[in-house]
């Protein structure tokens, strides 16, 4: 656990930093002159983080009665919702059995890297050591599925930003399988709640 606070601690430095004037202007000039690919390590860390977002409120409106729209939003989207934010979701569905403690793990890590990648003033990227050490401790995917079956699809699994993009993706798979009560599903990926750790 100290290893994981250590981490956790030196992205939240990384929030503490005001670029400078070069670094800004680099940044803005190059958004501006459409190089995104400057921009996609951010641009994966958030969009990853939404797409679970996303994926943990579905789940969870599965263990609720039916809602209006209304009611929804009042429970996820208004400004006083009790499940509004990224992080009162992965504790919720922890709490109702969705993944064990590794998987909460993880989930807590992706959105500390989305966190940081959101709202770091300084150009950052998965190769940014802070941000690399976070990543090197995403583990579930790797752990269920194994080094041969990751790379039939990625070539390098183990670059920073590759872990990043696994562990989401593995995560929402099981997501999806669960949501969707797929019984044709992958035996490594049933029963949900023995699958994700």
């Amino acid at each position: 656990m100290a290893s994981r606070s250590k981490t956790t601690k030196s992205l939240r430095n990384l929030l503490r930093q005001i670029p400078t004037e070069d670094e800004a202007l680099k940044v803005l000039e190059s958004i501006s002159r459409g190089e995104p690919s400057k921009h996609m390590d951010r641009a994966t860390a958030l969009i990853g983080g939404a797409l679970l977002d996303t994926a943990l409120k579905l789940l969870i409106c599965t263990q609720f009665r039916e809602l209006t729209n209304e009611q929804a939003d009042d429970i996820f989207d208004g400004p006083t919702a009790s499940l509004s934010s990224f992080s009162a979701k992965i504790r919720i569905a922890h709490a109702l059995g969705f993944y064990g403690s590794k998987t909460l793990q993880d989930l807590e890590r992706v959105k500390t890297i989305r966190n940081t990648f959101a709202h770091t003033l300084v150009p950052i990227t998965f190769e940014t050591e802070e941000v690399n050490a976070v990543c090197n401790n995403l583990t579930v995917a790797f752990q269920l599925v194994g080094h041969d079956r990751i790379q039939k699809y990625i070539d390098d699994p183990y670059t920073p930003k590759n872990r990043f993009i696994i562990s989401v993706s593995f995560v929402l798979g099981s997501f999806n399988i669960f949501y969707n009560n797929d019984s044709d599903a992958p035996n490594h990926l049933k029963p949900f709640s023995e699958v994700l750790p």
